[in-house]
């Protein structure tokens, strides 16, 4: 008989695991996934959401994929059904469809319920009021992108305010500035800190950002924690304040840590047979070596495989992988007005802050020789302040431990922080990375390049 498998969201994590169950599993397992929203909605991505309201990609390249296209798998994909309550004793779970009830009884239970956007009491009014929702939104879902579009198409909506300086806050910033009517619009960035995304970047960093969006028309207010919103000094506002964990399933039967549910290296929670992932669970920190919230992207696919992993193990006795979680180093991307930046790990701020005796490296210059610039594909863009890449090494100096890296550059980023993640994943030194063998192709890479230049 197929193991009954049920999945709560059809989150990128969801739909993820799901697919990996029957990939490996195949008839062995019954897999059903339960999903809130409507259809047009399954697999909306949010960053793709803000390059469609710019207008930089078409509304069909917004999602990555469609009922239709789940349901060929082999999963029963349920749209529409809101689930009400969990028996974690009598593993049930029960359900709302169209005005139906429904009930569900489930051998493994993976909670893959997302996360929502932080909405202070005082804007809350204003979402959930129809007469002035469209001017205050967050950026989170299909809706949300529609009414971001409304706003950016609409004239009347001359001045907007975007709250909160992340990297959500500053992508809504440039589509704002990219889209919409013709003319001026003024866009601001109302931020409560002294700088933007500060919890990826140092100051030098931070103040890159600052540059290409104000040379770019965002006006920028910082130390500034709203309390009110004035619709006399904005016409719109764009919420940017973060997520967190949609964890309330389960009430106090399932225990929860820094707002999500608490999972251990296999994904599962402090119940028996039911797993967390995605933005609804805990991450641990590599560097840091603790636990931590943290919804990014990527996580999706390390935590859908490590979920499908070990449940493949469990039903099947003879896992033929097992993975674990070992962990996450925050790495991220950011493109902003043609320029790219990306980090990972810590910063050097956030590293004295939590009392490390740390310091870093920096490297500020070409990638490459300037004689090759034009014969290579990787170095096409306009320079950084006369410089072609900005890039920074933070350490510990007691014991010179890599503890985390940031780079900016016109170019593409995407090697420099798939390779900076894979050494803080190792716990690697200043010494081990000096002492790596990496190619050398005058074209594509110095002998002395940018990395070991830093060193």
């Amino acid at each position: 008989m197929a193991a009954k498998i049920l999945i709560i969201g059809a989150s990128h994590a969801g739909i993820s695991a799901g697919s990996l169950l029957k990939k490996s599993l195949g008839a062995r397992a019954d897999v059903t996934i339960l999903e809130q929203g409507i259809p047009d909605e399954l697999s909306f991505v949010g960053a793709d959401g803000l390059l469609w309201v710019s207008g930089d990609v078409e509304f069909e390249h917004v999602g990555y994929t469609t009922v239709e296209k789940v349901q060929a798998r082999g999963i029963d994909l349920q749209m529409r059904t809101v689930v009400t309550s969990v028996d974690f004793n009598t593993r049930r779970v029960y359900a709302t469809q169209c005005g139906e009830r429904l009930e569900f009884e489930y051998e493994y239970l993976i909670l893959a319920t997302g996360s929502h956007p932080v909405v202070p009491d005082f804007a809350a009014q204003y979402i959930d009021s129809p007469q002035v929702q469209k001017r205050v939104q967050t950026m989170k879902t299909l809706d949300d992108a529609k009414n971001l579009k409304a706003i950016a198409e609409k004239p009347s909506f001359r001045k907007v305010a975007v709250v909160g300086g992340g990297y959500i806050g500053v992508e809504t910033a440039e589509t704002l500035v990219k889209s919409g009517v013709s003319g001026e619009r003024e866009v601001s960035i109302i931020q409560s800190g002294n700088r933007l995304c500060n919890a990826y970047y140092d100051d030098d960093f931070s103040a890159l950002i600052h540059e290409v969006c104000t040379k770019n028309g965002v006006k920028i207010t910082y130390n500034t924690r709203l309390e009110e919103l004035d619709f006399d000094r904005y016409d719109a506002y764009i919420l940017s304040l973060g997520f967190r964990a949609n964890s309330t399933l389960g009430g106090d039967a399932i225990e929860r840590e820094l707002g999500a549910y608490k999972v251990d290296e296999f994904q599962k929670c402090t119940v028996d047979n039911v797993y967390a992932i995605g933005d609804a669970a805990t991450s641990f920190n590599n560097v840091l070596h603790e636990t931590q919230y943290l919804a990014i992207g990527s996580a999706t696919r390390v935590t859908s495989a490590v979920v499908a992993s070990h449940i493949q193990g469990e039903i099947t006795g003879t896992p033929a992988k097992e993975l674990r979680n070992t962990g996450t180093n925050a790495s991220n991307g950011l493109s902003v007005f043609g320029v790219n930046l990306g980090s990972s790990g810590l910063t050097l701020e956030t590293a004295v802050k939590r009392g490390i005796n740390a310091k870093c490296k920096d490297f500020t210059g070409a990638a490459l020789d300037p004689a090759l610039q034009k014969s290579s594909p990787t170095s096409q863009a306009a320079e950084l302040d006369g410089q072609k890449m900005k890039l920074r090494i933070v350490y510990n100096d007691d014991n010179q431990q890599i503890l985390g890296f940031q780079i900016a550059c016109n170019t593409d980023i995407g090697a420099y922080i798939y390779f900076f993640s894979s050494v803080l994943q190792q716990g690697m030194t200043l010494s081990q990375l000096e002492t790596l063998d990496l190619f050398f192709l005058p074209q594509l890479n110095q002998l002395y390049n940018p990395i070991s230049r830093a060193l």
